[in-house]
């Protein structure tokens, strides 16, 4: 391998060039301590897998599976414990009761989880990308599972929770879990392009953009209803089909980043954190709770 050390090169200091010099030039270092082996036996083909969530393992009375998020707009269940390992479609969303489903460039099928309850209620969470009346948006529901000796995901029972229009195809975040506390966490990125190109990271009154967001699909007492906007979906009576934790950390403020608010009503009360550009994956720490997130940075 040959390394080139150009006139603007030779401007950084000495100890720099030596230290780019030694990476390419030094001896490889051989992984240790671990085995590569093919995670579902067959080595079954996903197309455009995203993600993989599991289901079981700390029920005794709930057998260890496993379910692939496929880009594309499926979800494949593999078996742990069962003879037949053969990937089983349970979900796709490729034709959305309203709208055209979207999986170009970043867009797709990105998130998935299960209710906190499933084993009681069946529930579970997608997020997806889907055009309405030619326009993008993303998009989070609530489904239900009515067998769970099939797993098959009942595309009748859709409820949106959010369809946040969208100016961009990338930058879509898509991530969601349950956190400890049983609620319900979500991602989503800046609107697109670069150089948050859109204005909307930075804020919390613009609405679902670059930030993480905290609701309460179970509507438990002393929660709050959320402030109005286009993107969240209502029943017949009014009312929004998740609520605000009362302890979530921008409820009441009236200053964002120093900045006096427009209006306290437009404020996103569901953010958990904001100033993202593409919180693609994020997960929560097994044992204290924390929540890491990758953010696709620039």
């Amino acid at each position: 391998m040959r390394v080139r050390i150009t006139q603007k090169d030779m401007k950084l200091p000495f100890s720099y060039i030596l230290l780019v010099v030694g990476f390419f030039l030094g001896p490889r270092v051989k992984a240790e301590g671990y085995i590569a082996e093919p995670a579902f036996p067959g080595n079954p083909i996903f197309k455009q897998p995203v993600g993989i969530v599991s289901l079981g393992g700390g029920d005794p009375n709930l057998p260890v599976q496993f379910f692939v998020i496929e880009k594309v707009g499926r979800i494949q269940l593999v078996p742990k414990n069962s003879s037949n390992k053969s990937p089983q479609p349970i979900f796709d969303i490729t034709q959305p009761k309203d709208g055209e489903f979207y999986h170009k460039s970043e867009c797709g099928l990105l998130g998935f989880a299960f209710h906190p309850d499933f084993k009681s209620n069946g529930q579970v969470f997608v997020y997806y990308s889907l055009k309405i009346k030619s326009k993008l948006h993303q998009r989070v529901s609530r489904f239900i599972i009515p067998d769970q000796s099939t797993m098959l995901v009942d595309k009748t029972s859709e409820v949106p929770l959010i369809s946040q229009e969208d100016p961009a195809d990338n930058h879509n975040g898509g991530d969601l879990h349950f956190g400890p506390d049983g609620y319900l966490y979500i991602s989503t990125g800046d609107g697109g392009w670069a150089d948050d190109y859109f204005d909307y990271a930075g804020h919390i009154d613009k609405g679902f953009f670059g930030a993480i967001y905290r609701i309460d699909v179970d509507k438990r007492p002393k929660n709050l209803e959320p402030n109005s906007h286009p993107a969240v979906h209502r029943d017949s009576q009014g009312r929004a089909y998740y609520s605000i934790p009362a302890d979530n950390p921008f409820l009441g403020v009236q200053k964002v980043r120093g900045v006096n608010l427009a209006s306290s009503e437009k404020v996103r009360t569901e953010t958990w954190a904001f100033g993202l550009r593409n919180p693609w994956r994020f997960c929560f720490h097994p044992r204290d709770g924390r929540l890491f997130t990758g953010d696709v940075g620039q």
